[in-house]
């Protein structure tokens, strides 16, 4: 990436210097990607600008990387600072960097890697966590594929690497990404885009993650409505979907605008991905083509649930964060939480089908603030994370009240933005919109 892209850039996002050892308010990531499509291959030169807010001297830094869980697909080539090699370890998925220097507080260092990622053939089906970094027939999946900082909270913590669930923990940073692919491909990606020709250009500020999806099948589709650019990656066999995608992308952005608060950027991209699995990232989603296709010409389908169980995602997951190992229920909960919402404001008459399709008769196997762990299936993980989640949240709304209920969600989505809340944060922030007391409910759906 050339220094005055860089900085064009830089300036997009609020940033004065793209490299800096004075702290910026929080991590920036430089990607520049060569992607070899026939080889399901990508090489990348990843900068990151860490600066240190910890309010404590640091003399390592952990990244997770995901990718590495499996042998062969991730292979690291270099750490370096200022072009010279410094020292790293390996414990599973965690990479522990050694700084050549102490990082004192309120300063920056810079880091740059290089490595390679063989993207896997999709096999495991079942896994959501490999579901989002695999390849099929139809497109590259990158979901997750780069070496990403550990959060931070009086030390590095290391998320593990769980088969169930979304085995994932991130602060929110600032992207830019160049990506160089084949000419006849697509690469979709989250935030502001500059292409020129086999070329592509993300700009992603305030991002949980930077996730890429690449084909060269897609038919795209796009449209702009309330200053938010909206845009739907099909498979031709579905681009006659586009249009009711496009009007369920920007009903449920609508909605959950009005009852929590803004969405943080200008663009929003749906692509479609081969297999049973949707997937969220920031300012972009994937939906699996089993949901998609499940499209019958009424409410009552997957198309139209799972899409606005994604946009949800976006305020819970993207801007509120949490860590999805050990408390997966304050994002995935929220999300089927805000299935029924859609369907309470947009269909009404399709709330009960809603309650006996998704929910039915509720067994959860586990409290509702289990951990992946916890789990050793994804059938019984569902049930007891997602739709417990959802009718803990429902049964949250009829005892405080609506209004209560919406103040509180509001506010909790005030305080979380662009942090990693935690289950306690939660109640310690509804004490503040209500004089009910909760705690019969609470034993009831927590340990």
């Amino acid at each position: 990436m050339s220094r005055l892209i860089i900085f064009a850039l830089s300036a997009l996002l609020g940033l004065s210097q793209p490299v800096s050892q004075v702290a910026a308010p929080r991590p920036l990531y430089e990607f520049t990607i060569q992607i070899d499509y026939a080889a399901h291959r990508l090489e990348a030169a990843q900068r990151v600008t860490l600066p240190n807010s910890s309010g404590q001297p640091s003399s390592d830094v952990l990244f997770k990387v995901p990718a590495a869980d499996t042998p062969g697909v991730f292979d690291l080539h270099s750490v370096e600072v200022a072009g010279v090699p410094i020292t790293y370890t390996w414990n599973g998925t965690a990479l522990r960097v050694t700084l050549p220097t102490v990082l004192q507080p309120d300063r920056a260092i810079v880091l740059d890697l290089k490595f390679v990622v063989n993207v896997p053939p999709l096999e495991n089906a079942q896994s959501f966590a490999a579901a989002n970094l695999a390849y099929t027939s139809d497109a590259l999946n990158l979901g997750y594929w780069y070496p990403l900082l550990a959060p931070y909270r009086d030390g590095w913590v290391n998320v593990p690497f769980e088969p169930i669930g979304d085995p994932f923990a991130s602060e929110v940073a600032d992207y830019l990404a160049t990506i160089t692919a084949p000419a006849d491909v697509t690469v979709v990606g989250g935030g502001e885009l500059d292409r020129r020709g086999n070329i592509w250009k993300y700009a992603l500020p305030r991002a949980r993650t930077f996730a890429l999806i690449a084909s060269p099948r897609y038919r795209a589709s796009t449209t702009r409505f309330g200053g938010v650019t909206y845009s739907v990656f099909m498979l031709p066999e579905h681009q006659s979907l586009a249009t009711i995608t496009l009007e369920t992308l920007i009903r449920a952005k609508t909605l959950f605008s009005a009852i929590y608060g803004p969405y943080p950027y200008k663009t929003l991209r749906l692509a479609e991905v081969s297999g049973p699995w949707s997937m969220e990232f920031s300012g972009l989603f994937t939906v699996g083509e089993t949901d998609i296709a499940d499209y019958n010409g009424t409410p009552r389908n997957r198309l139209i649930r799972v899409t606005a169980h994604e946009v949800s995602h976006q305020w819970w997951y993207g801007v509120v964060g949490d860590n999805q190992v050990r408390e997966p229920w304050l994002d995935e909960g929220f999300a089927r939480f805000n299935e029924l919402r859609y369907y309470e404001v947009y269909s009404p008459a399709d709330t009960q089908w809603w309650w006996d399709t998704v929910i039915g008769t509720l067994r959860a196997a586990q409290p509702l603030n289990s951990g992946t762990a916890d789990f050793s299936d994804h059938r019984t993980y569902l049930t007891s994370i997602y739709n417990q989640g959802a009718v803990f949240l429902d049964d949250l709304r009829s005892t405080i009240g609506a209004n209560a209920f919406n103040a509180f969600l509001r506010d909790l989505y005030r305080r979380g933005s662009f942090r990693l809340i935690t289950t306690q944060d939660f109640f310690d922030i509804l004490k503040n919109h209500t004089e009910v007391n909760v705690q019969g409910l609470k034993a009831r759906y927590f340990r």
